[in-house]
């Protein structure tokens, strides 16, 4: 692509490796993620590189890349997720878990933190009782909670261990009060921008550049990485103030409308690729 004197512009997810599976599978992803799919030789000769969020940038220009070659976008909105009737009307195989559940939503990994959202969720039903409801839905080696998770547990938490197909969001989502991203270490997740596509707020953890696009107290709440009791009791002021939930979904989508919005995304990209 060089010798033809193309522009060559790389969008880097994960600034710092981690693996997506435990044991040995996870070494074979490390193995080929650092050989194969972003190799150091690709950073050196592009002429722009993306990432997610501003810790990323800082990250990535620590480890040598020149920082105006460096550019910061957000993931965008998920709003062509509202306006299909199809989708709208798709419903997702839950049984009859009522609305109103608490939502992990992605790829189950060793990084996710859901030991610490188990964990914390039990202090949760112990203060709020009936009221609280947490559904775990995505696809991954969901064996992580063996030891977590009791029988007893499987009466408030509910486990849909496969991959979501887009169309099934919609109504994930809009049956959901809020959002819960416990990573232990992370990036930045497109669950974000998908929740504020929904009008949901989100309690994140404050790993990587999660947190810069949560506003604590307007469009969800932030807590300490790994620290079980304020995870616990960040849900517990969610679910009891129904008010204040509502009133950050609608912040978090105004906020998503104004920095994160599909338009402003591709004008800044639009913008990069007519500037070199």
């Amino acid at each position: 692509l060089k010798l033809r004197r193309k522009k060559i512009f790389w969008t880097v997810h994960d600034v710092n490796f981690r693996p997506t599976n435990a044991g040995f599978r996870g070494k074979l992803d490390f193995i080929y993620t650092m050989t194969v799919s972003e190799p150091s030789l690709v950073g050196k000769y592009a002429d722009m590189i993306i990432v997610h969020g501003k810790l990323l940038k800082n990250q990535l220009f620590a480890k040598g890349t020149k920082d105006k070659k460096i550019q910061v976008i957000p993931h965008f909105d998920y709003r062509y997720l509202l306006n299909d009737r199809q989708q709208r009307n798709a419903k997702f195989s839950e049984g009859n878990l009522p609305a109103g559940y608490v939502l992990f939503f992605g790829r189950i990994a060793p990084y996710k933190g859901l030991e610490l959202l188990v964990n914390a969720s039990k202090i949760v039903k112990r203060i709020v009782g009936h009221e609280f409801i947490l559904l775990i839905a995505g696809e991954g080696d969901i064996s992580l909670l063996k030891n977590h998770v009791s029988n007893d547990d499987y009466a408030y938490i509910h486990i849909l261990n496969r991959r979501i197909p887009y169309r099934e969001i919609p109504n994930l989502f809009y049956g959901a009060k809020f959002l819960i991203l416990p990573y232990i270490d992370a990036s930045q997740s497109g669950v974000i921008p998908l929740a504020y596509t929904f009008s949901k707020p989100v309690i994140v953890s404050n790993v990587g550049s999660l947190s810069e696009y949560v506003d604590h107290g307007k469009t969800g709440l932030i807590f300490e990485s790994g620290n079980t009791e304020q995870l616990a009791n960040h849900i517990i002021d969610l679910i009891k103030n129904r008010d204040l939930c509502t009133e950050m979904g609608e912040n978090a989508n105004k906020k998503l409308l104004n920095d994160m919005s599909l338009e402003l995304c591709c004008n800044r990209l639009n913008y990069l690729y007519n500037m070199i």
